[in-house]
């Protein structure tokens, strides 16, 4: 720049300055082309450009920083309004010179702002790239950490794949040795299996072995034992000779309707044939089959008795008299219907002796303990050798509370005496077994199911549906129906009706008023149900799922009862509960109690008419209290409101009487009902019901109950143990 501060003004014609903004249009210079500038500057002897394109020499001394585009630009820019305004001649030197200077020092300011600038931008970048560096920095740590990473997760992973491997290969093992275990296991079953059957079998032997050895010991040693009223064991001879026994010279025959000529000839033959025929048969078991004709040829007792061969059937509390005089209509031996029995021993035998005497006396007491709820007050047996006839009576009668008894021994008798002592008590009142009610268009009784002082249970075969089906007919007791009776019918078909009975509920499958057969001939309540089934005992299932099923079955069943049929049962217990093909049956609905139809309605006020075993506790606590203040303390007189939660109570003492069955036989429930007497029992049962409440065992399905929580009452078969296997 020094260069162009000495230039003369003079030294060449200065070329022609573009034109001023006074005479171009818009106001604005000009911009040169980049050549038309070379050029010109060309013309002022400038210096020339270095051939990369730099500033001259002269000028980047003066400039020291490093040529770029826009830098150039401006800096010609300026350079060539500095030649320009010198090159104007109309200037004196000094105004030119001190123009260049103003113009220059402007130029060198530029310049000093641009190099800040730059420098500014460089500082920028530089804190960028130190910045960019620290991140790169950090990036690159970042990154080495995850390779390391994700090294240490590829030998995991590699470890985890052959830990995997090694599991297979365990479950591939355990798979096998499952197999193996499961074949092995059926091996097992079917060993068990044939062991089961071989311990039946064996079973069985002994069992037979056992009745055989029963059958001897008391044919010929006398020493079976027998149970006193105290519930102490002692052998027939011993039972026989504990109780006084009247020996009476004759059997007073003016009380007895005797045989017609007719009739007493036909028995003296029929005796001659029978005598003539065993005259050779020593053993008793040979003796059955003359006696049982002699028997069936007395055409008389038609109608009247059935003699029926019972040495073979165990029907009298697990005893088998040889032959039982049945009443008519029976084709099958029950304690209730039995005349009187016959004991058959082997020719010669004496039979005067206390063992056999026993015996008869056991079989006697059997028969009374069946009949004597029926009114019966007379009961007899025989014994004889074919020689020999001896006839024993037991008389019972009644007084207040407690029963007396007389025993009596007749001298022995003929066959002809026999017959017509039994011809004639078949025939008198209180010595004859209850009358079956059953109309007689039902046909032959199958058998005998129940007879009490309400109820006769008989199963007869009935065409329903066009072919003959067993079936339970019940009929009422008494000479005239009671209101139970009637309920009960009516109850059952209020569950018929609905149509939706569950299968654990009895059906109701004939009923003669509405089925067109007609009312009973001598007014009692008769109608059929089904199915039969039979005793409920947890000796049925061998399984704890079995059982299991059979309480969810019965809770089922109560819960349809009070929900859908609205009816309380109000005497759920064992007796009522029986098993059909393995699913429980609720039965006996004489002593329920129908709600009204909306479900918030409660039960009215009543009188409790269930079992003793099932009472409420309500009812217990008011009998009590009743007998506190002097009154007689009756259960079946108390009054109270029927809950649903009864039944609920009743189901769990139910399952607790089915594990603890001879905990409940003993107990004496009948005790209950009795005056004053039978308080011990109350407050025994009282705190029976306040125990299960607070049982670590019963507690909380006694909770349920009340609750009335039938879902959680149906894992009650949790408490019940079965042995595995």
């Amino acid at each position: 720049m020094s260069y162009l501060l000495t230039m003369a003004p003079d030294a060449r014609v200065p070329p022609t300055p573009p034109d001023t903004p006074d005479t171009q249009p818009g106001g604005q210079q000009p911009t040169l082309p980049a050549d038309a500038l070379a050029e010109k500057i060309s013309a002022l002897s400038i210096p020339s450009w270095g051939e990369d394109g730099s500033l001259p020499t002269t000028i980047a001394q003066d400039f020291p920083v490093t040529a770029q585009s826009l830098y150039t630009h401006h800096l010609l820019t300026l350079c060539w309004d500095t030649v320009l305004e010198c090159a104007d001649v109309s200037m004196s030197q000094q105004k030119r010179v001190r123009k260049a200077y103003v113009l220059l020092e402007a130029v060198h300011n530029r310049h000093d702002n641009l190099i800040r600038e730059v420098k500014g931008s460089m500082a920028g970048i530089m804190a960028d790239r130190d910045r960019v560096t620290a991140e790169k920095s950090y990036l690159e740590a970042q990154c080495k950490k995850w390779e390391e990473q994700c090294k240490r997760w590829e030998e995991q992973s590699k470890h985890e794949e052959e830990q995997s491997k090694q599991w297979e290969e365990q479950c591939k093992r355990w798979e096998e040795l499952s197999k193996h275990e499961e074949e092995q296991s059926k091996q097992w079953k079917e060993e068990c299996k044939r062991l089961r059957g071989d311990i039946d079998r064996e079973r069985s032997r002994v069992d037979r072995c056992q009745l055989s050895a029963d059958y001897w010991k008391d044919r010929y040693n006398g020493n079976k034992s027998v149970l006193t009223a105290q519930g102490n064991a002692i052998s027939r001879a011993a039972a026989w000779e504990s109780e006084e026994v009247i020996r009476q010279p004759a059997v007073n025959w003016s009380s007895h309707t005797k045989l017609t000529r007719t009739q007493q000839t036909e028995v003296q033959k029929a005796v001659t044939i029978l005598l003539r025929t065993t005259q050779q048969m020593a053993a008793e078991i040979d003796l059955y089959r003359p006696i049982d004709q002699f028997l069936s040829s007395l055409k008389f007792f038609n109608n009247r008795v059935n003699f029926l061969n019972t040495s073979q059937t165990k029907y009298l509390v697990r005893q088998a008299p040889d032959f039982s005089i049945c009443i008519p209509r029976v084709t099958k031996p029950h304690p209730a219907l039995v005349h009187g029995v016959i004991e058959v021993k082997k020719r010669g035998e004496d039979v005067d002796t206390a063992k056999h005497l026993g015996q008869l006396k056991e079989y006697m007491l059997n028969l009374m303990k069946s009949q004597c709820d029926q009114g019966r007050m007379y009961y007899w047996g025989f014994l004889t050798n074919m020689e020999t006839n001896i006839l024993v009576e037991i008389t019972q009668h009644r007084h207040q509370d407690h029963l007396t008894r007389r025993i009596m021994q007749y001298p022995p008798m003929g066959w002809l005496e026999m017959v017509q002592y039994i011809y004639s008590t078949c025939q008198k009142d209180g010595w004859i077994p209850p009358k079956l009610h059953f109309r007689d268009t039902l046909g032959p009784l199958v058998d005998l199911i129940a007879c009490n002082k309400k109820w006769q249970l008989g199963e007869f075969q009935l065409p329903l549906g066009g072919q003959a089906q067993g079936i339970v007919v019940k009929v009422s007791v008494g000479a005239q129906p009671e209101q139970s009776h009637r309920h009960e019918l009516e109850v059952l078909r209020h569950i018929r009706n609905l149509g939706s009975q569950p299968a654990s509920i009895v059906r109701l499958v004939w009923d003669p008023t509405e089925d067109g057969v007609g009312e009973h001939p001598e007014g009692h309540i008769e109608f059929g149900i089904s199915p039969r089934g039979k005793r409920f005992s947890l000796d049925n299932f061998s399984k704890r799922t079995d059982a299991d099923t059979v309480f969810q079955e019965i809770v089922d069943g109560i819960r349809w009862l009070h929900e859908t049929a609205r009816v309380i049962h109000r005497d759920i217990r064992r007796d009522n509960i029986i098993l059909d093909k393995g699913h429980p049956i609720i039965i006996d609905f004489d002593c329920s109690y129908v709600l009204n139809s909306h479900p918030s309605d409660l039960a009215d006020i009543t009188t409790y008419a269930g079992g003793l075993i099932c009472v409420p506790n309500d009812v217990i606590k008011t009998a009590i209290t009743e007998i506190d203040i002097g009154g007689g303390g009756q259960v079946q007189t108390m009054t109270y409101k029927p809950k649903i939660e009864h039944d609920l109570f009743a189901f769990v003492i139910l399952v607790i009487s089915l594990l603890f069955p001879k905990q409940f036989e003993k107990f004496p429930v009948h005790r209950m009902s009795w005056r004053r007497v039978g308080r011990p029992q109350l407050e025994e049962m009282d705190r029976f019901h306040q125990e299960c409440e607070a049982s670590e065992v019963w507690g909380k399905w006694w909770l349920y109950a009340k609750q009335a929580d039938y879902e959680r009452l149906k894992a009650i078969g949790d408490v019940c143990q079965f042995p595995s296997g």
